[in-house]
């Protein structure tokens, strides 16, 4: 005798699918309508990207290569704690047993507590800077060490095209051995116009809200612009929402951890 599913079962599954669908709709709209915001920013406003800000930015990826990870509160000026807390990294664990694992900052409180939610405590100065490295600091678990699955996250900031020739540079020197890998890379990106792309990151300030513009490479996705709101509000990362992404060059490395 063939079964079929309660009524109620289904009315519960067609609402949920329905409520997926409502946050859904609403979520593209909140991204159009900031989209629409940052258009507007930016014709008024400009960008505020300076040589400094992408100094800042390359020695913190400079220190985290190096895995000089006391160094970066030095590096991020605009960036402050409260007195008699401090800043720290944990490690991801290399477990064999694992599917995966990721390093992550960490503020110490004085009694000696390790506190995640960082930007519960990093105070900004409200400046093109002081958002910059609020930025910077959001993204950098992804540029810390990485165990397994997790490295799907990997990736390597972009802010010219200098930088986009170091990344693959980088790869050959790291794993040598691998040669079909990286002659399907080279083979790949020797199509890319690089010349005819605008790689410069950028940043727009609009009275306590900024927008920032930045691309990066993942050997599982390509070349990429992300877009992303932050808010300041009393000198707290209040808010921090990507609302757009651009694919400048497709690509997929076919690796599977």
């Amino acid at each position: 005798m063939t079964s079929f599913p309660d009524k109620a079962l289904l009315e519960e599954v067609a609402a949920e699918m329905e409520e997926r669908e409502r946050k859904k709709k609403e979520l593209q709209e909140r991204k159009d309508a900031v989209k629409r915001e940052y258009l507007q920013a930016v014709s008024t406003g400009g960008n505020g990207m300076d040589l400094s800000m992408l100094h800042t930015a390359r020695s913190l990826r400079e220190v985290v290569d190096k895995k000089e990870y006391d160094s970066i509160p030095g590096i991020l000026d605009k960036a402050v704690l409260p007195a008699g807390h401090s800043f720290g990294i944990k490690l991801c664990e290399m477990d064999s047993e694992s599917l995966g694992d990721w390093s992550e900052p960490f503020i110490q409180t004085p009694d000696g507590t390790r506190d995640k939610s960082i930007f519960d405590f990093f105070r900004f100065d409200d400046s093109p800077m002081g958002a910059w490295q609020a930025f910077l600091l959001q993204q950098l678990w992804q540029y810390l060490p990485l165990w397994w699955h997790a490295n799907y996250n990997e990736r390597a900031s972009v802010y010219s095209k200098e930088d986009l020739s170091r990344t693959f540079l980088g790869k050959a020197m790291v794993d040598p051995g691998a040669r079909g890998y990286m002659t399907l890379l080279r083979c790949d990106i020797d199509s890319l116009d690089v010349d005819a792309l605008d790689l410069s990151p950028e940043i727009v300030r609009d009275n306590g809200i900024y927008y920032v513009s930045c691309c990066f490479w993942t050997d599982f996705g390509g070349l990429e612009r992300e877009y992303v709101k932050l808010t300041l509000k009393d000198g707290r990362l209040d808010e921090f929402f990507e609302f757009d992404r651009e694919t400048l060059f497709e690509y997929n490395c076919g690796i599977v951890f």
